[in-house]
Order: C-alpha cells, then sequence, then structure tokens
C-alpha cells in the first residue's frame, strides 16, 4: 500500500526541521573579523551572549591559556569535527575578533541545540545522495511490504534493498552533517565555515551512549523517523525527556528484544517478565553507569531483583509489526503484555497505572544522584582532559536541576575557564569517527561541490520517491545513484571511516558502544590506518571534476603543488606541505605567526621519518599511481604523509 504524495510531503517537511543551519551571530559579522584596534590588539566589537565564555577564554589566557589560533584549533576539534580550509575563519587570520566571533558563536548554537535545521545545502545534497533518509519509516515499511507482494519487485529483491538503503542512509547522513554541518554558503558564493558544530558534537556523544546495531533493527531505524532523528529533537530538552524519547523508540525495543518481553505467569502468584535486556542496560549503561549489587559490587544502587522488577514495568512496550498496512514499525502500548499489578524497584511500589507508569519510572531514574554522577562523567570525558573531567563533571551535575537540563549542563562545563586552559588543548585522542571526518574537512570536502555533482545529474530525492515506482524501477534508480562518482565519493568515505572503527558507523553490535576513550583503541596497526585515511579519501575526490571543485586537492591546487615541487625540491614541498597558509597548511595549528623551518615543536615528526619523506618527494618519478586516477600521485602520496606526520594530527 503506496502511502499519499501529500503524506509524503508532510514527512519530508518534518525531515528538513533537522540539521544545522548556521547564521552569522548578529553582533559580529564575517566582514568586521578584522576590527582590531592596533594600540590594545583587541576587537572593537565585543562579545554579548558570549560574554562568559569569553571571559573564561581571557582568565586562562592570563594564566597562560590559549592564544587566539588554539582557540580556533580547540573549538573546531573538540566543538566541531576538525578544522576546514574555507572562509574567514581559518588559522593565518586568527585573532581576538575571531575570538569574539567563536563565543558569541557558541552561545547561539548552544540555545538552538535540539531545533536546528538542514541549510538548504545539505538538504539538497541529502535529498540527491540520501533520498531514502526524507521519508518517514511508516511509508518506507509501506513500500517495503508492497514489493515484497509483487514477484516482479521480489526477483529484484528490491525490499531488502530499500530496507538496506533506509539504513545505511541513516548512517551516511550522520557523516554528511559531520563534515558540513558548520558550512554557510553567502549570497557572495563565498563558502564561510564556523569550525563549531556543537549539535553534531553532542549528538555523537549521545548516540553512542544509547548505542542500536542499526542491522538487527533495520526495519525500524530507517527514515525521517529514525532513533537518531528521535535523540536530536531532545539534546536540547532534558536527560528526561531525551531519556523517555530514545526507550520508547522501535529501533531500541527492538535492538534490546523487548517486543519479546511480556509479563507471564506459569503458576499463581508467580510471574516474571521474559525478557531482561532492555532494563538491565537502561540502568546499567543508560542512566547509573554501573553493574547490580554484588559480593565485590557493594556500592550500586541497585539489585538485580531491581533489573527483573524494570523488565516487568517494561513489559507492554511494544512496536507493531513492519508489515502491519496501516500503521508499520511504530510504538505502541500493548496491555495484554504488560504488568497490570503494582511492581516495586528500588524499594519504592510503582501502581499499575498502564502506559504512564514508565515515564514515572524514568524520572526517577534521570533524577538520581548515580545518574547525575555517570551521565556528567559521560558528557566531561569527551570535552576535557582526563585530569580536569571532574571539574566538567561537578560543574555539569551542579547545574542539573530538574529532570537534567541538558542546555545548562552543557554550557556550565563550556564555561569553565578549565575547559580553555592549555592543560585541555588538544588533549585528547581523536576517535575513528573524529579521525575521518576531520580528515574530510581538513581536505576540504565542502557542501558546494557536493550539490554541484547532484545538479549536474537533477538528484533529488523526489525522483526516488518509492509510491510512484515499481520495485524495479525503484532498484534501477538506485543502481543509477550509486554509478555517480558523487554518491561512491561520499560512500568511500563512510568506508573509510569503517575501516578505523572495524565496522559501519550505525552497526556496532555491543550496547555499549564504542569506547569514547580514544586510547583504547591505538595500536600500531590502528596508526597505521590513520595514516592511509587521507590518502584514500585524496584519491575519492578525484572521481569529481577536478577544474570544477574548490577542495585541497582540485585541478587548480595540484597545478601549484607540483610546479612548487618541480621548481624547488624536496625541502620546500615539505615545509610546503606541513605549514606555508597559501599551501594545504594542515599541520601546523600553533605559530602561525613565524613561518621559519620545520622544527621538533609542535611537530612530532621524527628525523628519520623526515629523512624518508624528503627522499620520497625528491624522487618523484618511484610514486605509485592509482589506475584510472592520472595526476593523483603527488597529492594522495602527500596527503598520506600528512596524516600522521606528527601525533596531533590525531589529537583534538
Amino acid at each position: 500500500m503506496a502511502a499519499s504524495k501529500a503524506g509524503l510531503a508532510a514527512m519530508v517537511g518534518a525531515a528538513m526541521s533537522l540539521g544545522m543551519a548556521p547564521t552569522a551571530p548578529p553582533t559580529i559579522t564575517y566582514t568586521q573579523l578584522s576590527s582590531i584596534d592596533p594600540a590594545t590588539k583587541k576587537c572593537t566589537i565585543r562579545p554579548v551572549a558570549g560574554k562568559p565564555y569569553y571571559d573564561a577564554i581571557v582568565a586562562q589566557r592570563a594564566a597562560g591559556g590559549l592564544i587566539d589560533v588554539e582557540v580556533m584549533s580547540h573549538v573546531a576539534t573538540r566543538l566541531g569535527f576538525g578544522l576546514a580550509p574555507f572562509g574567514s575563519l581559518v588559522p593565518p587570520l586568527a585573532n581576538d575578533c575571531t575570538t569574539v566571533f567563536f563565543a558569541e558563536e557558541l552561545a547561539r548554537q548552544l540555545t538552538i541545540v535540539g531545533t536546528n535545521v538542514d541549510s538548504a545545502l545539505v538538504r539538497t545534497i541529502r535529498g540527491g545522495l540520501l533520498p531514502n533518509s526524507m521519508y518517514s519509516r511508516a511509508s518506507l515499511d509501506m513500500e517495503m511490504t508492497r514489493f515484497r507482494n509483487d514477484p516482479a519487485a521480489v526477483a529484484v529483491s528490491a525490499h531488502s534493498v530499500l530496507w538496506f538503503k533506509a539504513r545505511q542512509e541513516t548512517e551516511l547522513l550522520m557523516n554528511l552533517r559531520n563534515i558540513l554541518g558548520s558550512e554557510v554558503l553567502l549570497a557572495s558564493g563565498k563558502i564561510e565555515d564556523h569550525q563549531m558544530n556543537l549539535e553534531e558534537r553532542l549528538d555523537e556523544i549521545w548516540i553512542n551512549l544509547f548505542n542500536v546495531d542499526g542491522s538487527k533493527a533495520e526495519q525500524y531505524n530507517g527514515g525521517s523517523d529514525s532513533m537518531i532523528e528521535a535523540l536530536r529533537r531532545q539534546t536540547g530538552s532534558t536527560f528526561f525527556s531525551l531519556l523517555s524519547a530514545v526507550i520508547k523508540h522501535p529501533a531500541m525495543l527492538v535492538y534490546l528484544d523487548n517486543q519479546a518481553n511480556a509479563y507471564v505467569c506459569s503458576a499463581p502468584g508467580v510471574c516474571a517478565a521474559s525478557n531482561q535486556n532492555l532494563a538491565r542496560e537502561l540502568m546499567e549503561l543508560h542512566t547509573f553507569g554501573i553493574g547490580p549489587q554484588t559480593a565485590t559490587l557493594t556500592t550500586s544502587p541497585y539489585t538485580q531483583d531491581d533489573v527483573e522488577a524494570m523488565a516487568s514495568i517494561l513489559a507492554g512496550y511494544n512496536v507493531t509489526p513492519f508489515t502491519d498496512p496501516t500503521s508499520p514499525g511504530q510504538f505502541v502500548y500493548n496491555a495484554t503484555l504488560a504488568a497490570n499489578v503494582p511492581i516495586t524497584l528500588m524499594g519504592t511500589a510503582y501502581a499499575a497505572t498502564g502506559a504512564t507508569r514508565l515515564d514515572t519510572v524514568l524520572r526517577m531514574l534521570a533524577n538520581h544522584p548515580q545518574t547525575r554522577a555517570h551521565i556528567c562523567a559521560r558528557l566531561a570525558q569527551n570535552l576535557f582532559a582526563p585530569s580536569l573531567v571532574a571539574a566538567g563533571r561537578d560543574a555539569c551535575a551542579a547545574a542539573w536541576g530538574t529532570d537534567g537540563n541538558l542546555k545548562a549542563m552543557y554550557a556550565a562545563m563550556l564555561e569553565l575557564p578549565s575547559f580553555w586552559a592549555k592543560t585541555n588543548y588538544m588533549a585528547l585522542y581523536r576517535t575513528p569517527i573524529d579521525q575521518t571526518m576531520a580528515v574530510a574537512r581538513a581536505i576540504g570536502v565542502n557542501a558546494v561541490d557536493l550539490r554541484r555533482e547532484v545538479q549536474r545529474w537533477a538528484m533529488t530525492y523526489m525522483t526516488f520517491e518509492p509510491t510512484s515506482l515499481t520495485g524495479v524501477e525503484w532498484v534501477d534508480l538506485n543502481t543509477t545513484l550509486k554509478s555517480r562518482s558523487v554518491w561512491w565519493t561520499f560512500q568511500g568515505i563512510h568506508n573509510e571511516l569503517r575501516n578505523l572503527l572495524g565496522v559501519y558507523r550505525g552497526e556496532i553490535a555491543l550496547p555499549i558502544g564504542y569506547s569514547d576513550l580514544a586510547t583504547d583503541v591505538l595500536s600500531s596497526a590502528y596508526v597505521d590506518a590513520v595514516s592511509r585515511t587521507a590518502f584514500g579519501i585524496a584519491a575519492l575526490l578525484d572521481g569529481m571534476d577536478a577544474d570544477l571543485r574548490v577542495d585541497r586537492v582540485c585541478r587548480a591546487v595540484k597545478d601549484v603543488l607540483n610546479a612548487s615541487m618541480t621548481a624547488s625540491g624536496a625541502a620546500y614541498t615539505k615545509q610546503y606541505y606541513f605549514e606555508v597558509p597559501a599551501g594545504l597548511a594542515l599541520g601546523r595549528v600553533v605559530s602561525y605567526a613565524t613561518l621559519g623551518p620545520l622544527t621538533s615543536s609542535p611537530y612530532m615528526l621524527a628525523p628519520s621519518q623526515q629523512s624518508i619523506v624528503s627522499a620520497i618527494v625528491a624522487n618523484r618519478a618511484t610514486w605509485p599511481y592509482f589506475p584510472g586516477h592520472t595526476g593523483s600521485e603527488t597529492i594522495a602520496k602527500a596527503m598520506a604523509i600528512l596524516a600522521l606526520g606528527n601525533s596531533r594530527e590525531m589529537k583534538k
């Protein structure tokens, strides 16, 4: 059965209400970033909404804190996904006005967390590359059912392809927003990048906490109302609201088997829940962050009996089958499966109030001191160096308020002078997701280039609307989409991420997600894989028109670098790649004011490696070529060296 076009249009409208459409803060514009008083070296425009953050920066600077260029890098790597090379907010142009801008932008982005909208650029790219992400899960499920009932569609596995694509595009949408979410296209055609992408940075913390393996919950986690989108709507509200939305989402219920949970009696008065998976993870991972009491763990606030009681409370929270003809894959409370009796949990009796009982219990969990300590520690360890986590955690906990006021908690941590301390700068290793997104941004993957390719092939989400297509037509269209270079370029970035993470993003099997502490994954093999990431992404971009692109491995840049290497040899090239602003300038963040010879500080490139680099660059005839990508050898080899020339490239 096909959903109506009017209904689909409304669903698409809802999908577009998510994401980020950054605009310049009202108190300082891009054209005012050079408004420096020559006498004081201070910006003549002062912060307003961002004053608490600016004051914290200044307070730390008096004690040897971050200088302006370091503030820029800190914002881009800790509150975003790495520096991009476009616009007015780039390291060579850092000054007090850019620091004022970031303080104001941080205040602005905090106010709109949870309510951001995708920019027009991102919407266009999303519609062309990820069309299934624009439709509701119910509409996609209905089309899957229609395809399953059509022998011709079954012959080409149209229903399976649609299920897979809906799930895959949910993962790719996260990449799209991470890379492009901070970009702005001015009327002049110039790209500006705010470098800060707070919504996506915070969302990733929460997505990892409430991990769902999309491959297990495939029919329940795609489209414009996937669990990730439901989560995004609550990241600016309260922890209770976030917890409630996630725990009741069909993807979470299916992933942790609560659709198989019923309150059953084996004998009169002998009753229990049939599945404890969701109950256990809700208490151990999502709230308390600690297992139930044991002989050796005596400080936990709950016991195994409480896990069983929680499972009984969760019984009846279910989903409709994804094949349901009218409401497929939706949350439903099934009273016939529920424990319609009072349940005692952690010493408190909760009456049989039907579907409302769970929210009462979730509110109790959300306001428990152990939850407050755990959630604030989780947030703090993503924002602070290990030695500073306690201060961040305590500031967050003090701002918790009723139900966990998320915006107040974020602000309390970011207003701490210690967040802007030198000891918190480049103090964490990037996770595999951070690393891949940062390389893509540093190379200059951008919305303008991607949009041009999408429009070149007239790729829009309406082209792929399944209601107006047979299963065979839909599969043919998606096969055509996958043949476009822009699609496999973006998919290739996703594959690079898989190489580092070990699985595709969104398909981590363990409920615990991946480790927030990237030091847990460091190994010689991992470092080797990281060193090849930029190499791979640079080569991927060669599939798109090199003469029209504006990224840092486009034809114009390649010609300059080739000429420089031919004319000046290895020594100049090494300097050019690592630090000259006119070149790639990806290896140097601090001390942009001086462009002296490459030194050991702030680099970690061993002398033996420097010799190897020099030898490779000098002997260009020995460089390998990528078949089918003539001309890529120069930039690809240099980018491979660049990606891990020093340990700073793996830090944030």
